[in-house]
């Protein structure tokens, strides 16, 4: 640590002006702008056959229980 102080300082909030009505959906990124977006999805996504086959095998318990015991030693 430097031998100066510590200085805090507040950051202004992002609201541009106090009126809740700027807060209507469509303002906000993500799911927050609108909700039942949620359930419009293109649904499952599949990948190819050959990519598929390029894929390794997932481990077997036995393989993570050793991993986990190397890891935490």
């Amino acid at each position: 640590m430097s031998d100066k102080e510590q200085q805090f300082t507040t950051q202004p909030h992002p609201a541009t002006t106090n009126n809740p009505a700027d807060l209507v959906a469509g303002k906000t990124p993500g799911l927050v702008s609108d909700a039942a977006q949620a359930f419009n999805t293109p649904g499952i996504q599949q990948i190819g056959s050959q990519a598929a086959a390029a894929l390794e095998q997932p481990k077997t318990r036995e393989q993570l229980q050793e991993e986990f015991k190397k890891l935490n030693q």
